[in-house]
């Protein structure tokens, strides 16, 4: 029993712990089907990647979240960026999509224009179900329930200053890992 992907809409960009970070590094190697994003700063084209062994150990996709016209609600997102030099950056909501279908056997199909990728929301903030990762890691949360399925990873309070607006709720902001769910 073992979820299909795990992606964490959580930034790894230094090892703090280093015995630790490199048990976690080797662990998402091991499973194969990990995803962490990385921030991108499209003005100035720098990158807050994964610390360099996780970097190595698992696909990666940019989590920014980009908001569309004047009233600042996200209903869309770019789906990947090309640089000069090459480099390609998936979205983190792409990267995942990409990893399940490696791993269920399907071919990841896109319903975009160009690089930019609409969406209809599938849920008001709040309705996809959260299981508080404390739960997960004391094992009182039944294993079976993430058996083939896409497990993301990410801030659900409002201190992390990670929820956006978004138009299927015009009062209450939607956490950026329910934007990624979406």
């Amino acid at each position: 029993i073992r979820p299909a992907v795990i992606g964490f809409n959580i930034l790894f960009s230094s090892d703090k712990n280093v015995a630790g970070d490199k048990r976690f590094a080797e662990a998402c190697a091991e499973f194969k089907n990990v995803i962490t994003g990385f921030s991108y700063d499209f003005s100035t084209s720098e990158k807050v990647l994964p610390y360099d062994s996780l970097m190595r150990a698992t696909g990666h996709g940019f989590v920014n979240a980009f908001s569309d016209g004047e009233d600042g609600f996200i209903r869309s997102s770019l789906l990947y960026f090309d640089e000069a030099d090459g480099f390609r950056g998936m979205s983190f909501g792409g990267a995942v999509y990409v990893k399940y279908m490696e791993v269920t056997g399907g071919r990841a199909v896109y319903s975009a224009d160009g690089n930019v990728m609409k969406f209809r929301y599938s849920g008001e903030p709040g309705d996809y179900e959260s299981v508080s990762l404390s739960d997960v890691l004391q094992g009182d949360a039944p294993a079976d329930q993430f058996d083939d399925c896409i497990v993301l990873v990410g801030a659900y309070t409002a201190d992390m200053q990670d929820s956006y607006f978004v138009p299927v709720d015009r009062t209450a902001q939607m956490y950026g890992v329910e934007i990624h769910a979406n």
